[in-house]
């Protein structure tokens, strides 16, 4: 990162200020912290409920913990706890006393050139990996350790407020979420059509079924050993992943390439309004259904999808899609899963195909997608909006990272001991910078 320093800064490469800490952990300790753990939104985590495994690290209060693991992802995070047992999957940075607590995982967490140059130096493809000595040959920008305060100071102070600001569009994102569930348990409930039936003089009761009256055919796919990468192109045959599909969405570059050795199933390729309904995988996964509007050629439904059309005769497409998403049909579809754990279950087609619930006549469903439609229509522009608002959260927190470490957040103060003569200490084992009092007290994280 070639960046201009002001007058009393200095670079340094990570390896020289910080220690790669490798003390061995114990199998079987109770706080343990996993990559999975990592929220790489917030760069926070949540240690995980399972024990500690062998050749496990321990990590201490302070230590900046990198993923090694699918670096890109930005799984770094800053210990607070005294001592923690975490994966060897991590490299754990541990402080020579260059830095002012959190001012180097301010720096490296949301540092995109970083993030960036560790997935350039990594090996493997499906599991892409990096080492300790890539993570720490990287090049940092040191303030003086009393300016790196007056940096934290003010950082934080406004990122609080970012962050409350993000946090309120997160509870209006899911506030739509509840709307969008409100409307789908209305349609398909009657509620939200009871003028329409009333204007027209038509009776409330709707016809009890199950999908054995309503689906034509009901098939499931193929999974032959793919290529990792996806099909990029419709001349070339690819097969769906399981997370193509979403509730009512369906997303045709979410597949992988089917290799040249295998003869494609043309009898599989998706077309537009085959509905897709995932039948196996996680709990949260399983049973997930959308309708297929538009799909470009050659792509093939997987093994662990049921693909089915609808009966136009007495059913539409559309409303049977909404009828599948909502809350009261996925609790019942839930109880039909089937596996001793909730990392794996089935959904029969038996099963499935004996789902009950009531069928409009075919005007009043094509009224019902018409409204949900229109409702739908106006969550998403707010959506639209909030998503806009979110980014310029985060384009905030780059902006005001990307002055803080390239010294235009604060003030400089010519009295500061220069960040050279810090490092040239470190560098030649002599005791650390020690901090007056007043300013180490200023060093603990603010309660937040």
């Amino acid at each position: 990162m070639s960046i201009r320093l002001p007058r009393g800064w200095t670079s340094a490469r990570i390896s020289e200020i910080c220690d790669v800490a490798k003390n061995a952990g114990h199998e079987g300790q109770a706080s343990y912290l996993e990559i999975g753990n990592v929220d790489t939104g917030s760069k926070d985590y949540i240690l995980s409920e399972k024990a500690s495994v062998k050749g496990c690290r321990i990590a201490k209060k302070n230590d900046i913990l990198v993923s090694k693991v699918r670096p890109t992802r930005g799984a770094i995070v800053w210990i607070r706890e005294d001592e923690l047992h975490v994966s060897s999957a991590f490299t754990i940075l541990r402080n020579r006393g260059a830095f002012c607590d959190r001012y180097l995982w301010y720096f490296l967490a949301w540092n995109r050139d970083y993030l960036n140059y560790l997935g350039e130096n990594c090996t493997g493809t499906m599991y892409p990996t990096t080492s300790d000595e890539v993570v720490v040959n990287f090049e940092v920008p040191i303030a003086p350790l009393s300016e790196q305060l007056r940096i934290l100071d003010k950082l934080e102070k406004i990122l609080v407020r970012v962050d409350a600001y993000q946090k309120r569009l997160a509870e209006i994102t899911a506030m739509l979420k509840n709307f969008r569930n409100s409307v789908l348990a209305a349609a398909c409930s009657g509620r939200l059509t009871t003028r329409w039936r009333e204007e027209r003089g038509q009776e409330d009761a709707w016809p009890a079924t199950n999908l054995h009256a309503v689906v034509q055919k009901l098939d499931q796919g193929w999974s032959p050993k793919c290529e990792i990468e996806p099909s990029s192109s419709s001349d070339i045959w690819g097969v769906i992943k399981t997370t193509a599909i979403q509730p009512q969405k369906f997303i045709e570059y979410e597949n992988k390439r089917l290799p040249n050795s295998l003869l494609p199933r043309p009898d599989l390729e998706i077309k537009e309004n085959d509905m897709l309904i995932t039948r196996a995988g996680p709990r949260a996964r399983a049973g997930v259904c959308c309708l297929v509007r538009s799909v470009r050629p050659r792509l093939l439904a997987c093994d662990k999808v049921y693909r089915f059309r609808v009966n136009k005769a007495i059913a539409e497409a559309e409303y049977l899609e909404l009828m599948l998403n909502t809350p009261e049909i996925l609790y019942e579809i839930d109880r039909m899963k089937t596996g001793t754990s909730d990392s794996g279950v089935n959904l029969t087609q038996e099963k499935f195909l004996a789902l009950n619930f009531n069928l409009p006549p075919l005007a009043e469903q094509q009224e019902i997608v018409r409204q949900t439609k229109q409702l739908f229509r106006v969550a998403d522009q707010v959506e639209g909006r909030l998503l806009k608002a979110y980014e310029h959260g985060e384009n905030l927190k780059i902006s005001l990272l990307s002055k803080a470490f390239s010294g235009k957040l604060v003030h400089q103060d010519p009295h500061d001991e220069p960040a050279e003569k810090i490092c040239e200490r470190i560098r030649g084992n002599q005791v650390p910078y020690v901090l007056k009092k007043r300013e180490r007290n200023r060093r603990e994280p603010a309660n937040n």
